[in-house]
C-alpha cells in the first residue's frame, strides 16, 4: 500500500502502481504553512490504523521525504501507542510536536485527543 502525502499527483504513476495491485491513497499536505492539512493528516492516520491492523506493508511518502511523511508516521505512532516517537527535529521531540508548537496544526492537546479517538473509530 502507498500513502502519498505530497502535493504532487501524477496519474500515470498512480495507474502503474494500481496495475501492480497496490492500493494507493493521496492525502496532500503542505510544507510548514498555516494549516498544513490537519484533515488529511487524520485521514492518513486513519488509513494507516486500518491497514496496519490487517498486516499490510505500507509506504508513506512525500516529495522531499523529510517532513510530511515523517509527521504522518509520528501521528500514527502516537495514535497507536499513546506516546510520542522521539526524533530530534528543530529542537523539538518530533515533527508532530513541532508542527503544533509552530501553529501549523491545532494545539498539541487537541491533536493528541483527536489521534487517541482514531484508535477506536
Amino acid at each position: 500500500m502507498v500513502v502519498n502525502v505530497s502535493q504532487k499527483y501524477k496519474a500515470e504513476i498512480v495507474d502503474a502502481i494500481k496495475q501492480k495491485g497496490i492500493i494507493y491513497f493521496h492525502y496532500p499536505l503542505e510544507e510548514e504553512v498555516v494549516d498544513i492539512g490537519w484533515e488529511n493528516v487524520q485521514k492518513a492516520v486513519k488509513t494507516l490504523m486500518l491497514y496496519n491492523s490487517i498486516d499490510k506493508q505500507i509506504l508513506v511518502h512525500c516529495d522531499g521525504g523529510n517532513h510530511r511523511s515523517r509527521l504522518v508516521v509520528e501521528a500514527f505512532y502516537f495514535a497507536k501507542f499513546g506516546t510520542h516517537l522521539i526524533d530530534e527535529y528543530k529542537g523539538y521531540e518530533n515533527h508532530l510536536i513541532y508542527d503544533c508548537s509552530a501553529g501549523y496544526l491545532p494545539p498539541l492537546n487537541v491533536v493528541e485527543d483527536v489521534l487517541k479517538q482514531l484508535v477506536n473509530s
